[in-house]
């Protein structure tokens, strides 16, 4: 009963964030940030357990189905939400007026985009199916399955985030991309098996992940770094322009917040001895917002410097945030229960079988 009313009020999150567009208008600039967000947060996910268990880790297949399910819930709503950007190309892409190359034009945008996500959710269902069948480590498929995940998540950082600003040429900000995924993936997955209380991880497994993240927050501190000393010393107009405009100005007091929760909480945290399981869940929880204000501070200022705010009602944007959020769980929920029906009806038919 709780269940069904929980699929209700997500449906009622969803109908209402419909309403909302329909009567104010589509903020674009949320809209994209939502989507590039939580497509980047799932598909980094399942790349860091396909990491880990190529690294020689066993206890990655204990979750690989419930992180495969997750990441397979947003699917449908991924190629919905990329086939709905087409009512907002003007709102988003300068290109759209100015652009003639081969590259910049909305049949190859699109089509490079959907053809990424098919191929990328195609072979995560392979690699659950392979795995189901024969509980065997399939390297070459869980090769090809991380490159690809580079390669969808590099073409999104420069057709959604680095092309959102006229001339902008940044060599280092594909890399910075997918690896906060990979960094918000790796969070994520920690708050799942804290969710599942999984026995399969021991006392040592649990400081290595502490170590992790240490390391992943100093990276993308150190990626984030770099962009900016490059830039600042070169000094060229059509780089620092998008940068400063991103990070500093009215939006640096977002760029302090996003990097305390990226780098200087996990950071002083983890390197002071945070053992406790609440702080910690509490750290990994601040990194997934981190990413979110990272995605919001790629996406919003350019977009409002080439149309202006999107805002007509103040809380459209949060409730476009919300809708996205609801669609995720509905999808997600209902993915959950038709595995566990699968399951269910695999065992009672070996029972009747026996």
């Amino acid at each position: 009963m709780v269940f069904k009313l929980k699929k209700r009020v997500l449906v009622a999150a969803m109908i209402f964030t419909l309403i909302s567009w329909f009567f104010t208008g589509v903020p674009w600039d949320f809209y994209l940030v939502n989507y590039i967000y939580l497509l980047g947060i799932t598909q980094g996910l399942f790349a860091m357990i396909i990491l880990l268990w190529l690294l020689g880790g066993d206890w990655p297949m204990t979750i690989l189905v419930p992180a495969g399910v997750l990441t397979l819930s947003f699917s449908p709503l991924a190629i919905l939400a990329l086939i709905g950007l087409l009512g907002g190309q003007d709102a988003l892409f300068y290109w759209r007026s100015e652009s003639h190359s081969l590259w910049l034009n909305t049949p190859f945008f699109f089509a490079r985009n959907l053809l990424c996500l098919v191929l990328f959710y195609g072979l995560v269902c392979r690699t659950i199916a392979r795995y189901m069948k024969d509980r065997k480590k399939n390297v070459p498929l869980l090769l090809i399955l991380l490159l690809l995940f580079v390669v969808n998540q590099t073409i999104v950082s420069w057709d959604l985030g680095m092309y959102l600003s006229p001339n902008w040429h940044n060599t280092l900000f594909a890399p910075y991309f997918w690896f906060g995924d990979l960094y918000a993936g790796l969070a994520l997955m920690m708050l799942i098996l804290f969710a599942v209380k999984s026995k399969v991880i021991d006392t040592v497994t649990w400081l290595s992940f502490r170590k992790l993240l240490l390391v992943f927050s100093s990276v993308w501190a150190y990626l984030w770094v770099s962009q900016f000393i490059i830039i600042w010393y070169a000094n060229v107009p059509e780089e620092t322009g998008p940068f400063y405009m991103r990070y500093f100005g009215e939006y640096s007091g977002l760029t302090i917040l996003m990097f305390g929760f990226l780098f200087l909480l996990p950071f002083a945290s983890i390197l002071l001895g945070l053992r406790k399981e609440v702080g910690l869940r509490t750290i990994l929880v601040l990194i997934l917002i981190g990413n979110w204000i990272e995605r919001y501070l790629m996406v919003v200022p350019p977009v409002r410097r080439l149309n202006g705010s999107s805002i007509l009602l103040p809380w459209v944007p949060g409730l476009t945030s919300i809708g996205f959020f609801a669609a995720f769980l509905l999808f997600f929920s209902l993915c959950y229960g038709l595995m566990a029906k699968q399951s269910s009806g695999g065992m009672s038919s070996t029972k009747s079988v026996n």
